[in-house]
């Protein structure tokens, strides 16, 4: 079955860069579909407040902001972002991720409250 791209700006942007690799594509919208739907199912079940921390993800040397795209996918849901964190990892303790050295070096931390 055919995924459907959830409605986010900065994840289309992410996707647009990555056009040359279809594999790479399809493999970040059934990422992107899911995670749409876990953050829904999430949104149904908790009355107050919602936090999430997440971190970047790296696909075909493209960093998508999940911080972001997080924040657009809540919206989405009807549920706005009411303050936001970055915490800068320190670079000593990650490990290259990959060959051009792309690494998690930042997670965001996000508040909603419905």
């Amino acid at each position: 079955r055919k995924r459907v791209v959830p409605n986010s700006t900065t994840l289309l942007e992410a996707i647009g860069r990555i056009k040359d690799y279809p594999g790479s594509i399809t493999e970040a919208v059934n990422f992107y579909a899911d995670y749409f739907e876990a953050l829904k199912g999430l949104a149904n079940s908790v009355k107050q407040r919602i936090i999430i921390v997440i971190g970047q993800r790296v696909l075909r040397d493209t960093v998508f902001d999940n911080g972001r795209i997080t924040a657009e996918l809540m919206a989405e849901i009807g549920i706005p972002v009411e303050e936001v964190f970055v915490r800068r990892l320190p670079s000593k303790r990650l490990p290259k991720m990959r060959s051009f050295g792309a690494a998690i070096n930042r997670e965001t931390i996000l508040i909603f409250r419905k």
